[in-house]
C-alpha cells in the first residue's frame, strides 16, 4: 500500500491520504497519513496508544478513501480527517484538530472541571519556584512596563463596575484576614511607608489642598453629622468636661498667684 509519486524532475511530491480502518466486529476508525503503509503498521504495533487498539487487530483492515490534492498540507489533512470524525460513527477519541477557538474552550472547560485540583498545583509550583517566577515577572515588566500599564488601564476602564463589585465582595468575605495582612505589612515596612508619604505629601502639597477642599465641599453635611455624632459620644462629653474642669482649675491658680 506504499505510494510515492514524482515530479517530472524526479522528486518525491508529498501527498496525504484520508484512510479507514475496519475490523470483523464493525468498528471504524478514520486517520490521515502521507504513507499510509507505515501508518497501518504503527496501529497493528502492540507499542500503539492509539484509539484503535479497541479495535480486532488480527481482522484489521486499512483502505485509503480519499487523496487530497497535491498542493495540500498536513494541516489540510487533519482537518479532511475531521470532517470524517464529526460526520461517522468511529472509535476516534480525540478530534485530530481543533481551532483556536475550540483550544479555547477546551482549556476554559478544563479549568472549570479541575479547578480545585488547578489551583493545589498551581500553588505547590509557586512556593518550589517563587524566587524564580518573581525574577521572572521583573524582568518582563521592565521590559513592557508601559504596555502592562497601558493594558491594565484599558481594562480597568472597561470592566470598572465588574473589578468594583468583585472587589466590595472579596473585602466583605475577608474583613479579618485583609486586617491581619496589612497588619503585618505594615509592621515589616512602616519607614519605608512614612517616607513614601512624606514624600508624596512633599511632591503634592497643593494637590492634596485642594482634593481635600473638593472632598469636603461635596461632603459638608456628612462632616456635619459625624462631627455631632462623635462629639455627642459619652467617653467624649468626659474627656471634654474633664479639660474644661482642668483649664478651669488653672484660671484659678493662676489668679490666686496674682494676689
Amino acid at each position: 500500500m506504499k505510494i510515492n509519486i514524482y515530479n517530472l524532475l524526479g522528486a518525491k511530491i508529498v501527498m496525504y491520504y484520508i484512510y479507514k480502518l475496519t475490523d470483523c466486529n464493525g468498528l471504524t476508525y478514520y486517520g490521515s497519513s502521507e504513507n499510509p503503509d507505515e501508518r497501518f503498521k504503527g496501529h497493528k504495533s502492540p507499542n500503539s496508544h492509539s484509539s484503535s487498539r479497541k479495535m480486532d487487530m488480527e481482522s484489521l483492515r486499512m483502505c485509503v478513501i480519499e487523496t487530497l490534492p497535491e498542493d495540500s498540507t498536513e494541516n489540510d489533512a487533519k482537518w479532511r480527517e475531521r470532517w470524517y470524525f464529526d460526520n461517522n460513527e468511529c472509535v476516534n477519541e480525540n478530534r485530530p484538530i481543533v481551532s483556536d477557538e475550540e483550544r479555547i474552550q477546551q482549556q476554559k472547560d478544563y479549568r472549570t472541571n479541575n479547578a480545585e485540583t488547578a489551583n493545589v498545583r498551581t500553588k505547590e509550583y509557586y512556593k518550589k519556584n517563587i524566587d524564580l517566577i518573581k525574577e521572572k515577572y521583573h524582568i518582563y515588566y521592565e521590559k513592557n512596563a508601559d504596555i502592562i500599564k497601558l493594558k491594565s488601564k484599558e481594562y480597568y476602564e472597561k470592566n470598572a463596575d465588574i473589578i468594583k463589585e468583585k472587589r466590595k465582595e472579596y473585602c466583605e468575605k475577608n474583613v479579618d484576614i485583609i486586617k491581619e495582612k496589612s497588619k503585618e505589612y505594615y509592621e515589616k515596612n512602616v519607614d519605608i511607608i512614612k517616607e513614601k508619604k512624606k514624600e508624596y505629601r512633599e511632591k503634592n502639597v497643593d494637590i492634596i489642598k485642594e482634593k481635600s477642599k473638593e472632598y469636603y465641599e461635596k461632603n459638608t453635611d456628612m462632616f456635619k453629622v459625624k462631627n455631632k455624632e462623635y462629639y455627642n459620644k459619652p467617653e467624649v462629653k468626659a474627656r471634654k468636661k474633664e479639660l474644661y474642669n482642668q483649664k478651669k482649675e488653672r484660671n484659678l491658680m493662676s489668679q490666686e498667684d496674682k494676689y
